[in-house]
């Protein structure tokens, strides 16, 4: 039997475990003292300024510590030295590069899952490509390939002053264009 690629595990079981993860993370990090853009080995297709400008709200680069994808960044608005929403996570990691499998797991648990997240087929972000939305949250996933690897952005607008689908349809405009 064929293992789940390593999404389904992070959004499997909770919906948006993903971005309630990066919030726990980026705020340990950010109240630990971690300087914007220290991610080891990381390259990051976006700057904070760029970010910004397209969320209405200034953000900062927050490290993420340690782990065994190819290539993470994430940045976050912070208040009294924590990370808070607006959120944007990027994900490089190799894998099993068959989007079909994922996108037909989310379509058949979806009813399952706690937030029943719309899974939605993407080609306009390459073969396979979906997003994943939660209709009461400004959060999307979106799973695409980059190379040989998977490319997992978590983008969660909840308090940016834009409006969400504009700045999602950019920063998914910007991704594909730097890194497909």
């Amino acid at each position: 039997m064929r293992s789940r690629p390593r999404h389904h595990l992070l959004l499997g079981t909770a919906g948006v475990a993903l971005v309630l993860a990066l919030g726990a993370v980026a705020q340990s990090n950010a109240t630990a003292g971690t300087v914007a853009g220290q991610t080891a080995g990381a390259v990051c297709p976006f700057s904070a300024a760029e970010l910004s400008t397209i969320v209405g709200q200034k953000l900062q680069r927050v490290g993420l510590g340690g782990g065994r994808v190819a290539s993470q960044c994430a940045f976050s608005a912070i208040e009294d030295g924590k990370a808070v929403a607006p959120q944007i996570y990027l994900t490089l990691d190799p894998g099993d590069a068959d989007l079909r499998d994922s996108f037909r797991y989310y379509v058949a648990a979806r009813a399952q899952l706690a937030t029943h997240p719309q899974p939605k087929a993407r080609p306009d972000l390459g073969p396979a490509a979906f997003t994943l939305t939660v209709a009461d949250a400004s959060v999307t996933n979106a799973f695409f390939l980059s190379g040989d690897n998977i490319a997992t952005l978590s983008i969660d607008l909840s308090d940016a002053p834009r409006p969400e689908r504009l700045a999602v349809g950019q920063i998914l405009a910007l991704a594909i264009d730097r890194l497909a």
